[in-house]
Formats: structure tokens, C-alpha cells, sequence
């Protein structure tokens, strides 16, 4: 196509004088046989010197192009690694803290739970010892739980009706 498009100007003819396989590479060789055609020639070989130098220099342009985006690309991509980390870091610190919170919560749950337990201890304490001392100061002290005797104080004697434990098995007493 090459010698084609050469052997079309009239008073020019180029001649392979070896050609080589591989990469392509010829050497030709040009007989000019006039002023005229020399300036044909130069002309054409100039604009193919032009197309190739701008062909090459637009490739390079793009190659410059795609090397700045792709540059752009990782640097954005390492500052959303970098801020994802952060987040993921941030996330991880929020949810120990919310942790800690539960924990520390859970903990006054267990002091105030405690509190109360001793307080409810010390009540039945008293509770304890004042029935007995109304009991033991009464002359006559009768128990009933649903009808039935648990505890019965009749002139300084005591007896003893059903336990606690089978009143709740004759389902009489309910535990919540």
C-alpha cells in the first residue's frame, strides 16, 4: 500500500531493494526524475511525517491522560480506604463504649438489686422478730394460711400445722 500510493506520483519510482520478516522492516529505495516530483515526494513524506509525529503525540497525550486518571483512581481509592478504616475504627470505639455502658449499667442494676435484697432481709428480720414477740407475749395466737393451721400458740404451746413447702405443692400459696 505503501509503494502504492508512492508509485502514483508521476515522475517517481521506489523499489523494494530488501524487505526483512518479523517486524516488518523494508528498505526502499526512491528515484526522483524530476524537480517536480521531488517536491511531490517531500510533500507527501512530510505529511506522513505530520500524521505519524501527531498520531504519536496524541497516543502519548492519552497515555498521559490514562496514567494521570489512574493516578487520580488510586489516590481516591487509598483516601476512601484510609476514611473507611477510620470509620470502621470509629464504629469499633462506639460499640465497646456502648458495651461498657451496658456493662456499667447492668452493674448499678446488680448494686441497687443488692440493696434492695438487704433491705428486704433486714425487713423480714424485724418482721421475724416481732411476730415472735407477739406470739410469745400472746396468750392465744392462731395462723391460718387459706383456711388451713400453719402456726398455732395456745397457752405456751405451740403446734405446728402444714409447712410452707406443702402448702405451695397443694397449690394454696402461689410464688410469682
Amino acid at each position: 500500500m505503501f509503494l502504492a500510493c508512492f508509485n502514483q506520483i508521476d515522475g517517481l519510482k521506489v523499489e523494494i531493494e530488501s524487505i526483512k520478516k518479523g517486524s516488518i522492516k523494508a528498505k526502499l529505495k526512491g528515484y526522483f526524475e524530476s524537480d517536480e516530483a521531488k517536491k511531490d515526494g517531500e510533500k507527501i513524506l512530510g505529511g506522513v511525517r505530520k500524521l505519524a509525529e501527531s498520531k504519536l503525540e496524541k497516543e502519548y497525550t492519552e497515555m498521559q491522560k490514562v496514567q494521570a486518571e489512574k493516578k487520580k483512581t488510586e489516590v481516591e481509592t487509598e483516601k476512601l480506604k484510609r476514611e473507611s478504616e477510620l470509620r470502621s475504627k470509629e464504629l469499633e470505639a462506639f460499640e465497646m463504649l456502648e458495651k461498657k455502658q451496658e456493662l456499667e449499667n447492668k452493674l448499678l442494676e446488680l448494686k441497687v438489686r443488692r440493696e434492695e435484697l438487704q433491705l428486704f432481709q433486714e425487713q423480714v428480720k424485724t418482721l421475724e422478730d416481732l411476730l415472735a414477740k407477739e406470739i410469745i407475749s400472746a396468750e392465744h395466737f392462731k395462723m391460718l394460711i387459706n383456711g388451713l393451721p400453719f402456726l398455732i400458740f395456745n397457752n405456751n404451746t405451740i403446734e405446728v400445722g402444714a409447712s410452707f413447702k406443702e402448702l405451695i405443692q397443694k397449690k394454696l400459696i402461689e410464688i410469682l
